[in-house]
Protein backbone atom coordinates (compact mmCIF):
# COMPACT_ATOMS: atom_id res chain seq x y z
CA UNK A 1 0.00 0.00 0.00
CA UNK A 2 1.48 3.34 -1.07
CA UNK A 3 -0.39 6.91 -0.28
CA UNK A 4 -1.29 9.31 -3.22
CA UNK A 5 -1.95 12.97 -3.09
CA UNK A 6 -4.14 14.59 -5.77
CA UNK A 7 -3.37 18.00 -7.07
CA UNK A 8 -5.49 20.91 -9.03
CA UNK A 9 -4.77 24.64 -9.45
CA UNK A 10 -6.07 25.20 -6.17
CA UNK A 11 -2.28 23.09 -4.97
CA UNK A 12 0.31 25.25 -4.55
CA UNK A 13 3.45 23.82 -4.52
CA UNK A 14 6.70 25.25 -3.64
CA UNK A 15 9.12 22.44 -3.62
CA UNK A 16 7.93 18.76 -5.25
CA UNK A 17 10.33 17.33 -3.79
CA UNK A 18 9.33 17.64 -0.21
CA UNK A 19 5.66 16.34 -1.72
CA UNK A 20 7.95 13.14 -2.65
CA UNK A 21 7.99 12.66 1.23
CA UNK A 22 4.71 12.55 2.33
CA UNK A 23 3.73 10.20 -0.84
CA UNK A 24 3.89 7.04 -3.61
CA UNK A 25 2.55 9.44 -6.48
CA UNK A 26 0.46 12.30 -7.36
CA UNK A 27 -3.22 12.01 -9.63
CA UNK A 28 -3.36 15.61 -11.59
CA UNK A 29 -6.65 17.38 -12.75
CA UNK A 30 -5.60 17.76 -16.39
CA UNK A 31 -9.01 19.67 -16.96
CA UNK A 32 -12.69 20.35 -16.33
CA UNK A 33 -15.80 20.70 -17.91
CA UNK A 34 -18.27 23.73 -16.80
CA UNK A 35 -20.99 22.93 -14.87
CA UNK A 36 -23.22 25.91 -16.69
CA UNK A 37 -21.71 26.29 -20.58
CA UNK A 38 -20.13 22.89 -20.80
CA UNK A 39 -16.79 24.83 -21.73
CA UNK A 40 -13.45 22.19 -21.44
CA UNK A 41 -10.46 23.93 -20.33
CA UNK A 42 -6.89 22.85 -18.85
CA UNK A 43 -6.11 22.99 -15.00
CA UNK A 44 -4.31 26.18 -14.64
CA UNK A 45 -1.50 24.27 -13.20
CA UNK A 46 -1.32 20.96 -15.04
CA UNK A 47 1.60 21.49 -16.75
CA UNK A 48 3.49 23.15 -13.27
CA UNK A 49 2.50 20.17 -11.53
CA UNK A 50 3.27 17.41 -14.27
CA UNK A 51 6.90 19.06 -14.59
CA UNK A 52 7.31 19.22 -10.45
CA UNK A 53 6.43 15.82 -9.99
CA UNK A 54 8.37 14.70 -13.23
CA UNK A 55 11.24 16.34 -11.91
CA UNK A 56 10.87 14.81 -8.44
CA UNK A 57 10.58 11.49 -10.09
CA UNK A 58 6.64 11.08 -9.16
CA UNK A 59 4.36 8.70 -10.52
CA UNK A 60 1.43 10.56 -12.33
CA UNK A 61 -1.99 10.03 -12.65
CA UNK A 62 -4.49 12.27 -13.92
CA UNK A 63 -8.13 12.99 -13.67
CA UNK A 64 -10.94 14.74 -15.27
CA UNK A 65 -13.85 16.81 -13.62
CA UNK A 66 -16.78 15.87 -15.86
CA UNK A 67 -19.99 17.41 -16.69
CA UNK A 68 -20.39 15.78 -19.46
CA UNK A 69 -24.15 15.30 -20.65
CA UNK A 70 -23.75 12.83 -22.94
CA UNK A 71 -21.92 9.95 -24.04
CA UNK A 72 -20.20 12.02 -26.62
CA UNK A 73 -19.06 14.11 -24.22
CA UNK A 74 -17.37 11.71 -22.46
CA UNK A 75 -15.53 10.82 -25.38
CA UNK A 76 -14.43 14.29 -26.01
CA UNK A 77 -13.28 14.19 -22.23
CA UNK A 78 -11.39 10.85 -22.31
CA UNK A 79 -9.69 12.16 -25.99
CA UNK A 80 -8.74 15.36 -24.21
CA UNK A 81 -6.88 13.88 -21.25
CA UNK A 82 -5.06 11.35 -24.19
CA UNK A 83 -3.74 14.67 -25.92
CA UNK A 84 -2.44 15.98 -22.40
CA UNK A 85 -0.80 12.75 -21.53
CA UNK A 86 0.92 12.83 -25.10
CA UNK A 87 1.38 16.57 -25.46
CA UNK A 88 3.45 16.29 -21.49
CA UNK A 89 4.91 13.07 -22.65
CA UNK A 90 3.87 11.68 -19.53
CA UNK A 91 3.65 7.62 -18.61
CA UNK A 92 0.39 8.38 -17.15
CA UNK A 93 -0.23 4.98 -15.39
CA UNK A 94 -4.46 5.47 -14.30
CA UNK A 95 -6.88 8.25 -15.90
CA UNK A 96 -9.94 8.62 -13.66
CA UNK A 97 -13.60 10.25 -14.42
CA UNK A 98 -14.46 12.62 -11.56
CA UNK A 99 -18.13 12.26 -10.67
CA UNK A 100 -19.82 14.22 -8.31
CA UNK A 101 -22.48 17.35 -8.15
CA UNK A 102 -21.22 20.45 -9.67
CA UNK A 103 -21.72 22.70 -6.69
CA UNK A 104 -23.83 25.26 -8.17
CA UNK A 105 -26.53 26.91 -6.29
CA UNK A 106 -29.46 24.69 -6.10
CA UNK A 107 -28.00 21.71 -8.14
CA UNK A 108 -28.51 23.72 -11.18
CA UNK A 109 -25.18 22.42 -12.53
CA UNK A 110 -25.84 20.54 -16.65
CA UNK A 111 -25.36 17.63 -14.85
CA UNK A 112 -26.41 17.12 -11.64
CA UNK A 113 -30.27 16.02 -13.21
CA UNK A 114 -28.83 13.00 -15.38
CA UNK A 115 -30.14 9.79 -14.43
CA UNK A 116 -28.71 6.86 -12.59
CA UNK A 117 -28.21 4.92 -15.81
CA UNK A 118 -27.32 7.88 -18.23
CA UNK A 119 -24.20 9.14 -15.69
CA UNK A 120 -23.08 5.62 -15.28
CA UNK A 121 -23.24 5.02 -19.62
CA UNK A 122 -21.25 8.26 -20.12
CA UNK A 123 -18.28 7.10 -17.45
CA UNK A 124 -18.16 3.80 -19.19
CA UNK A 125 -17.60 5.59 -22.86
CA UNK A 126 -15.16 7.37 -21.00
CA UNK A 127 -13.25 4.57 -19.77
CA UNK A 128 -13.46 2.15 -22.45
CA UNK A 129 -12.00 5.36 -24.56
CA UNK A 130 -9.23 5.82 -22.31
CA UNK A 131 -8.32 2.03 -22.37
CA UNK A 132 -8.45 2.05 -26.13
CA UNK A 133 -5.55 4.16 -26.37
CA UNK A 134 -3.84 1.86 -23.42
CA UNK A 135 -4.19 3.36 -20.45
CA UNK A 136 -5.72 1.89 -17.21
CA UNK A 137 -9.19 3.80 -16.43
CA UNK A 138 -11.57 4.23 -13.91
CA UNK A 139 -13.84 6.63 -11.60
CA UNK A 140 -13.46 8.69 -8.51
CA UNK A 141 -16.47 9.39 -6.66
CA UNK A 142 -17.73 9.50 -3.27
CA UNK A 143 -19.40 6.36 -1.28
CA UNK A 144 -22.31 7.94 -0.90
CA UNK A 145 -22.06 8.95 -4.88
CA UNK A 146 -21.79 5.44 -5.49
CA UNK A 147 -24.56 3.79 -3.68
CA UNK A 148 -26.99 6.49 -5.30
CA UNK A 149 -25.95 8.23 -8.46
CA UNK A 150 -24.17 5.13 -10.06
CA UNK A 151 -24.75 1.78 -11.06
CA UNK A 152 -21.54 0.80 -9.30
CA UNK A 153 -22.03 -2.68 -10.74
CA UNK A 154 -21.73 -2.03 -13.71
CA UNK A 155 -18.63 -0.17 -13.55
CA UNK A 156 -16.54 -2.88 -11.77
CA UNK A 157 -14.21 -3.82 -14.92
CA UNK A 158 -12.43 0.03 -14.59
CA UNK A 159 -10.27 0.95 -11.18
CA UNK A 160 -12.80 2.55 -8.65
CA UNK A 161 -11.28 5.12 -6.43
CA UNK A 162 -13.85 6.30 -3.75
CA UNK A 163 -13.80 9.00 -0.64
CA UNK A 164 -14.88 8.51 2.28
CA UNK A 165 -13.76 11.48 4.94
CA UNK A 166 -13.57 8.50 7.75
CA UNK A 167 -11.41 6.12 10.17
CA UNK A 168 -12.24 3.49 7.79
CA UNK A 169 -13.49 2.75 4.22
CA UNK A 170 -17.14 1.26 4.91
CA UNK A 171 -17.73 0.90 1.01
CA UNK A 172 -18.38 -2.34 0.08
CA UNK A 173 -20.43 -2.54 -3.16
CA UNK A 174 -17.66 -2.99 -5.26
CA UNK A 175 -13.86 -3.83 -4.85
CA UNK A 176 -11.93 -0.44 -4.78
CA UNK A 177 -8.22 0.83 -5.77
CA UNK A 178 -8.02 3.98 -3.66
CA UNK A 179 -9.75 5.51 -1.07
CA UNK A 180 -9.84 8.95 -0.44
CA UNK A 181 -9.21 9.08 3.41
CA UNK A 182 -8.98 13.15 4.06
CA UNK A 183 -9.11 16.41 2.11
CA UNK A 184 -7.03 17.78 5.27
CA UNK A 185 -3.70 15.97 5.17
CA UNK A 186 -1.23 19.14 6.16
CA UNK A 187 2.28 19.13 5.07
CA UNK A 188 3.75 21.32 7.62
CA UNK A 189 6.96 22.22 5.29
CA UNK A 190 5.31 23.69 2.52
CA UNK A 191 2.00 25.16 4.53
CA UNK A 192 -0.45 23.45 2.94
CA UNK A 193 -3.49 21.07 3.00
CA UNK A 194 -4.11 18.15 0.67
CA UNK A 195 -6.47 15.18 -0.56
CA UNK A 196 -4.53 12.04 0.62
CA UNK A 197 -5.80 8.37 -0.88
CA UNK A 198 -4.44 5.15 -0.19
CA UNK A 199 -3.47 3.34 -2.79
CA UNK A 200 -3.88 -0.49 -3.08
CA UNK A 201 -2.46 -1.31 -6.99
CA UNK A 202 0.82 -0.67 -8.99
CA UNK A 203 0.05 3.00 -9.59
CA UNK A 204 3.56 3.42 -11.13
CA UNK A 205 3.08 2.60 -14.76
CA UNK A 206 1.06 2.46 -17.62
CA UNK A 207 -0.59 -1.26 -18.29
CA UNK A 208 -3.22 -1.67 -20.59
CA UNK A 209 -6.08 -3.01 -20.06
CA UNK A 210 -6.63 -4.50 -23.48
CA UNK A 211 -4.30 -7.38 -25.22
CA UNK A 212 -2.42 -6.40 -28.33
CA UNK A 213 -3.80 -8.02 -31.44
CA UNK A 214 -3.24 -6.76 -35.45
CA UNK A 215 -4.88 -3.09 -35.17
CA UNK A 216 -5.69 -3.37 -38.77
CA UNK A 217 -7.81 -6.72 -38.40
CA UNK A 218 -9.79 -4.18 -35.15
CA UNK A 219 -10.19 -1.25 -37.29
CA UNK A 220 -12.39 -2.94 -39.28
CA UNK A 221 -14.29 -4.96 -36.92
CA UNK A 222 -17.94 -2.85 -36.01
CA UNK A 223 -20.15 -2.46 -32.40
CA UNK A 224 -22.48 -5.09 -32.85
CA UNK A 225 -25.08 -5.44 -30.82
CA UNK A 226 -29.01 -6.95 -30.41
CA UNK A 227 -30.77 -6.42 -33.75
CA UNK A 228 -27.36 -6.14 -35.96
CA UNK A 229 -27.27 -7.87 -39.12
CA UNK A 230 -24.68 -9.17 -41.40
CA UNK A 231 -21.34 -11.16 -42.75
CA UNK A 232 -19.69 -9.31 -39.27
CA UNK A 233 -22.54 -10.99 -37.32
CA UNK A 234 -21.44 -14.23 -38.58
CA UNK A 235 -18.01 -13.77 -37.87
CA UNK A 236 -18.84 -12.68 -34.25
CA UNK A 237 -20.89 -16.07 -33.95
CA UNK A 238 -18.70 -18.31 -35.50
CA UNK A 239 -15.73 -16.96 -32.74
CA UNK A 240 -18.13 -17.54 -29.94
CA UNK A 241 -18.86 -21.08 -31.00
CA UNK A 242 -15.47 -21.94 -30.91
CA UNK A 243 -15.51 -20.87 -27.37
CA UNK A 244 -18.49 -23.11 -26.86
CA UNK A 245 -21.17 -21.54 -27.61
CA UNK A 246 -23.87 -23.73 -29.95
CA UNK A 247 -25.17 -20.79 -32.19
CA UNK A 248 -26.62 -20.79 -35.79
CA UNK A 249 -24.48 -18.69 -37.87
CA UNK A 250 -27.23 -16.71 -39.61
CA UNK A 251 -25.81 -13.08 -39.40
CA UNK A 252 -28.56 -12.23 -37.38
CA UNK A 253 -28.00 -10.92 -33.74
CA UNK A 254 -30.73 -11.95 -31.15
CA UNK A 255 -30.83 -12.62 -27.75
CA UNK A 256 -29.26 -16.24 -28.06
CA UNK A 257 -26.16 -14.30 -29.57
CA UNK A 258 -26.41 -11.29 -27.14
CA UNK A 259 -26.50 -14.20 -24.09
CA UNK A 260 -23.68 -15.48 -25.65
CA UNK A 261 -21.44 -12.55 -26.09
CA UNK A 262 -22.42 -11.89 -21.97
CA UNK A 263 -21.34 -14.99 -21.60
CA UNK A 264 -18.26 -14.97 -22.82
CA UNK A 265 -17.76 -11.74 -21.88
CA UNK A 266 -18.02 -12.62 -17.81
CA UNK A 267 -15.45 -15.36 -18.45
CA UNK A 268 -12.93 -13.19 -20.05
CA UNK A 269 -13.03 -10.78 -17.63
CA UNK A 270 -14.71 -8.01 -19.71
CA UNK A 271 -17.53 -5.25 -18.91
CA UNK A 272 -20.75 -7.74 -19.46
CA UNK A 273 -22.99 -5.96 -21.34
CA UNK A 274 -23.52 -7.96 -24.54
CA UNK A 275 -22.11 -5.64 -26.51
CA UNK A 276 -19.09 -7.00 -29.02
CA UNK A 277 -17.11 -3.85 -29.15
CA UNK A 278 -13.32 -3.46 -29.40
CA UNK A 279 -12.28 -5.57 -26.26
CA UNK A 280 -14.64 -8.26 -26.90
CA UNK A 281 -13.17 -8.61 -30.87
CA UNK A 282 -9.85 -8.21 -28.87
CA UNK A 283 -10.58 -11.18 -26.62
CA UNK A 284 -12.18 -13.23 -29.46
CA UNK A 285 -9.27 -13.09 -31.53
CA UNK A 286 -6.66 -14.24 -29.57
Amino acid sequence: MKYIIDLSQYNVIKDYGVLKNHCGGVIIRAALRGYSNGTVREDTRFRTHVSGCVKAGLPIGMYFMSQAITEKEAGEEAGYCIKLAKETGINCGYIYHDSEASGAPGNTGRADKLTKSQRTAIHRTFCENVREHGYNSGVYASKAWLQSNLDAKALEGYSIWVAQYNKTCTYKLTKYDMWQYTSTYTIPELGIKVDRSECYIDFGSAKTQIKETNSYTLAQKPVLRLKSKGEEVKELQSLLNKTGAKLKVDGAFGPLTQAEVKAFQKMSGLIVDGIAGKNTWTALLQ
